[in-house]
């Protein structure tokens, strides 16, 4: 049987990268101080990525798009910081410009190391501000052919940190993705022995973090497999982990709310209003009315709310696409268990810094 752990070192384009940092823009003599994300995608001299406050004004927590260049020579990146999008994807124009980061980092050997500084340039109050990010995950990205019709590509982070728990994190995200991936080999392998692989076959399974503290880890994860046919297989997945007690806890939906209140319902109903206005096909037609637990699918957590993801024919036609929803949760202030992980972001979503702009 296929085994994750025993090629991981096969495959890592040189020429890609991808990190996770946090830290802050401003300081105690700034304008404003507030802590930020940052997810980025390093292709050759390029960068792409995504950007968010976790709070502030009324676009606290919302996702900027990153756009920019490193030198490698210098140790130097520069950003353009959008006030639209956060798809790794997106090279669009630069609409909507919110800032620059213009920044040095520590270089380490073929990567950027674990401190970016510099400053973050505002558009809207035109203030220079100081930008300090710290590193907390490398990501691994590996792949796997077959012959030459097969290919799986997994990526993952690996999280930075003294603290064994949150090393043993990682281990925990890599097996979570193991029976999947080896579920694809074990049919990749009968399928050549059969003679039923006559065009490519692709599998993808990639997991991201949604949210990073000392408490809690938010991943989120996409997971693709086309094995012939008019098109290939979309799904999501979710891994919580609450950091306590010297261990980390995969939570379930229930472990967010208080005990012995209907969540689920106040849940769902809140879900399809949202997909009524985004026009999800089974929802609009009344084919969908309500979710049961297992329904609701996979969940991420962030400053930005509880964010459910619903792939392709979840809740409409393959035609619909995915669906994402973000409850924010001062909608569920009166079910939240006060004691528990989402009490951390209480509060957050009215912040107001003066004159942040954010």
């Amino acid at each position: 049987m296929f085994l994750l752990s025993s090629v991981l070192a096969f495959a890592q384009d040189k020429d890609e990268a991808k990190y996770y940092y946090v830290g802050k823009i401003g300081d105690e003599t700034s304008i404003y101080q507030l802590s930020v994300q940052m997810e980025i995608l390093v292709e050759g001299s390029d960068i792409r990525g995504s950007f968010y406050y976790e709070q502030g004004g009324n676009k606290g927590g919302a996702v900027r798009s990153l756009l920019g260049q490193i030198n490698s020579n210098e140790s130097t990146i520069n950003l353009v910081v959008r006030g639209e999008g956060g798809n790794l994807k997106a090279r669009g124009p630069l609409s909507n410009k919110e800032g620059d980061i213009n920044a040095k980092f520590t270089p380490i050997n073929g990567g950027l190391g674990t401190t970016i500084n510099g400053t973050y340039l505002d558009k809207v109050t035109s203030e220079k501000l100081p930008i300090k990010l710290t590193k907390v995950a490398n990501y691994d990205f590996s792949i796997i052919k077959q012959g030459k019709y097969s290919e799986a590509k997994w990526s993952y982070p690996l999280l930075i940190s003294d603290n064994e728990v949150l090393q043993k994190v990682s281990v925990k995200l890599r097996d979570r993705m193991k029976p999947q991936i080896e579920e694809y080999q074990k049919d990749a392998k009968e399928g050549f022995m059969t003679d039923v692989i006559t065009s490519t076959w692709l599998f993808t399974y990639d997991y991201s973090i949604e949210y990073y503290s000392e408490e809690l880890i938010s991943f989120t994860g996409q997971v693709y497999s086309y094995t012939g046919g008019a098109h290939g297989n979309t799904y999501f997945v979710s891994s919580n982990y609450s950091i306590k007690d010297g261990d980390s806890k995969l939570l379930k939906l229930s472990d967010l709310f208080k005990e012995k209140t209907d969540y689920v319902s106040v849940i769902s109903d809140l879900i399809i209003k949202d997909l009524k206005k985004q026009k999800a096909g089974w929802v609009v037609n009344g084919e969908i009315t309500s979710l049961k637990e297992d329904e609701i699918g996979p969940f991420a957590l962030s400053p930005r709310g509880i964010q459910f993801a619903f792939a392709p024919y979840a809740v409409g036609p393959y035609s619909d696409g995915a669906f994402f929803v973000t409850i924010n949760y001062v909608q569920l202030k009166g079910i939240i268990n006060p004691k528990g992980t989402l009490s951390q972001f209480m509060g957050q979503n009215n912040s107001n810094p003066q004159n942040s702009g954010k």
